[in-house]
C-alpha cells in the first residue's frame, strides 16, 4: 500500500505545501525536508527510502531514475512506483492525480514501475 509521495529535488520549493493543499489527504514529503532524504541524497539511496518508507516519487528526471530503478530491483529491492512528470506540469493536475494513484491503486499496482503523468486526463469543457 503506498504510504505518500515523495518530491524530487528538481521541483520549486513551493510544490510541496502547494501539492499538500491541494491533495490534504496525502502524505508529501521532499528530497531535502524534514523525515525524508538528505538534498544531496543519490538516486540509489532515494530508492532505498522509498522502499523502507512505502513512498512513491516523482521526479522529472527520466534520464537516470529508470537505470536506478533496474539497479535497484535486480538487487533484490522494490518500489511503489515512480511517477515522471514535465517541469510544466499544472500543480493542481498533479495534486488530483497523486490523489487518485493513492486512494484508488490495487496493491502492488505500480511496484517497480516508471509511469508517465498524466496517467489520465479528465474530457475538456467544449465552449
Amino acid at each position: 500500500m503506498i504510504a505518500g509521495v515523495l518530491l524530487d529535488c528538481h521541483f520549486s520549493h513551493w510544490w510541496p505545501a502547494s501539492i499538500a493543499d491541494f491533495a490534504s489527504s496525502v502524505q508529501v514529503r521532499w528530497v531535502g525536508g524534514p523525515d525524508a532524504p538528505a538534498s544531496n541524497a543519490k538516486d540509489p539511496e532515494i530508492l532505498d527510502w522509498l522502499e523502507a518508507h512505502d513512498f512513491v516519487l516523482v521526479t522529472n528526471n527520466r534520464r537516470t531514475m529508470p537505470i536506478h530503478l533496474a539497479n535497484h530491483v535486480a538487487r533484490g529491492g522494490h518500489v511503489q512506483g515512480i511517477f515522471v512528470v514535465t517541469p510544466d506540469y499544472y500543480i493542481r493536475e498533479l495534486a488530483e492525480q497523486i490523489e487518485l494513484i493513492i486512494g484508488a491503486s490495487l496493491p502492488d499496482e505500480f511496484r517497480d514501475q516508471v509511469r508517465y503523468l498524466p496517467l489520465w486526463r479528465p474530457p475538456r469543457e467544449s465552449a
